[in-house]
């Protein structure tokens, strides 16, 4: 009987991590942030454990019941918070129902793990050890992801975590304790004094101890601080001023800003405005500030009466977007413009019934980032039809250069979805995607060869998947795709077009 139980204790585990993964899929559109959804999955798994491996000591069910529970609440859990869901229910409480499912569901197989033990278990101090063991791990999960790492950096954390070690050796009888201490309290010390924050080099981006190196010799760092989605800061290099995520760049802005913008950032900004049209009182919704390049290509347009809600996620982009108002005009201190910190996601999804917009732009690069794959999901254009004219225009911007990549396709088809009338512009070597839910003239506002593109574009993205929210398509295409035969297919038959496609053309 020992190997069943063994067996047993393994698909507990299997299908205990199976579940949570799945209710933090959930839970991740609203908490969208790597250490933080790591963080959310260890402590309600480790919690929900503690909770169960006490409760079994006070009301021992028998296994096969533990069993027939742990199926029933994957069951309602996939009713309540899945097919229900939202839609019932309401976003925060699908949320709250999603932790609550996570929790039972990690309870039950605590209770499961104890059970098991219990014929096998020596004493009760046993099962006392196992307790406190999984109580540490939830403290450990809580305090490490939602305070030491956010708040206080990597070395504190670190740091923590020797301190911790340190002490505990106070518990261990022998002369070696107190040499052992005297090495943990160096290596702290050492941590902090020796760490690049000691020494501040022009060429290193840090904070709290975290560094990245400024690979460019001639650059300068303007600003950078710690932030939920990870190292936030602006460089200026070569005439360019650039905001940057963990080094990586996610826009830049030249000297003088005519001219010298990311291309495909103002397009998104534009174009839709050069559709719609001057309106008295329009509103204008603009999903990620960055640079502010989109915006100011909105702002370029909108009448004096119209706003701009920009919506981002990051709460210390707005600061270091402030260094790009002399660089753009007009800018964030425009009196039109109203900054928003939320996920765009939620924000359409929460919004009641407020005016419509006459435009929404979608500038978020790094589409497959999970910080950013819902905001291309076809429930996200459900909701922005929701609160969207039927006159109303839609852009989406793609960071793909080609309009038949699987990226591409798979956002055509996506937006075809929800919106009857969907055009892609390709006129600055960036894919910018229009859509409007009553329009029929949008092809009138592009190049008259992307008609064509665009008849290519439904046809080749037929065999692709729709990104919804049930099946991230667009994450299986990110560097796994090695070459695009799809283009290669339509280049054969349509060699006259490639050119026609990289004529960088300005709209009239």
């Amino acid at each position: 009987m020992e190997w069943r139980r063994i067996a047993l204790a393994l698909l507990v585990g299997a299908w205990s991590l199976m579940g949570q993964f799945i209710f933090n899929r959930i839970i991740f559109f609203y908490v969208a942030n790597s250490e933080y959804v790591a963080a959310s999955i260890i402590t309600l798994h480790l919690l929900g454990f503690l909770l169960g491996s006490l409760a079994v000591r006070r009301w021992n069910l028998p296994i096969p019941w533990l069993i027939a529970l742990s199926m029933a609440t994957m069951a309602l859990a996939f009713f309540f918070i899945w097919w229900a869901g939202v839609l019932w229910f309401g976003l925060f409480a699908t949320v709250g129902m999603a932790a609550s499912f996570s929790m039972l569901s990690a309870a039950l197989a605590g209770a499961l793990v104890i059970s098991l033990m219990a014929p096998v278990a020596q004493t009760e101090q046993g099962r006392a050890i196992i307790i406190a063991d999984t109580a540490g791990s939830v403290l450990g999960a809580l305090v490490g992801g939602f305070l030491l790492i956010p708040l206080w950096g990597i070395n504190a954390s670190f740091a923590g975590v020797l301190a911790i070690q340190s002490l505990s050796l106070l518990l261990i009888p022998g002369p070696l304790r107190w040499a052992s201490m005297a090495c943990g309290v160096t290596l702290i010390a050492l941590g902090q004094f020796a760490s690049p924050m000691a020494g501040k080099h022009k060429d290193v981006l840090t904070v709290e101890g975290f560094p990245i190196e400024l690979t460019q010799e001639d650059g300068k760092i303007l600003f950078e601080t710690r932030s939920p989605y990870g190292l936030l800061s602006a460089t200026e290099i070569g005439g360019q001023t650039i905001i940057n995520i963990d080094n990586r760049p996610l826009c830049s802005v030249g000297e003088r800003w005519a001219g010298h913008v990311d291309p495909s950032a103002w397009d998104t900004g534009e174009i839709p405005m050069k559709i719609v049209g001057e309106r008295e009182n329009m509103r204008v919704a603009n999903v990620g500030l960055g640079c502010g390049i989109t915006l100011s290509g909105i702002l370029s347009r909108l009448p004096e009466s119209g706003t701009v809600d920009v919506i981002e996620l990051n709460p210390e982009m707005p600061r270091a977007q402030e260094l790009f108002r002399p660089l753009l005009k007009p800018s964030t201190d425009d009196p039109r413009v109203t900054i928003l910190i939320d996920d765009g996601f939620r924000h359409f999804a929460v919004r009641g019934e407020g005016d419509l917009y006459d435009v929404i732009a979608i500038d978020v690069a790094w589409m497959q980032n999970m910080n950013a794959t819902h905001l291309f999901s076809r429930e996200m254009y459900q909701n922005l039809a929701k609160h969207l004219k039927q006159d109303g225009v839609v852009s989406v911007w793609s960071e793909e250069s080609n309009p038949f990549s699987p990226v591409s396709l798979i956002i055509y088809k996506t937006l075809a979805e929800v919106f009857p009338e969907v055009i892609v512009e390709t006129k600055d070597g960036l894919v910018v995607f229009i859509a409007s839910p009553g329009r029929n003239d949008l092809v009138d506002f592009v190049r008259p060869e992307m008609q064509s593109v665009r008849d290519w574009m439904s046809g080749a993205s037929e065999s692709y998947p729709i990104n919804s929210l049930n099946d991230l398509a667009m994450n299986r295409f990110k560097f796994t795709v090695t070459g695009d035969s799809t283009w290669e297919r339509l280049e054969q038959k349509y060699g006259a077009m490639r050119e026609a496609l990289s004529a960088r053309t300005e709209i009239d």
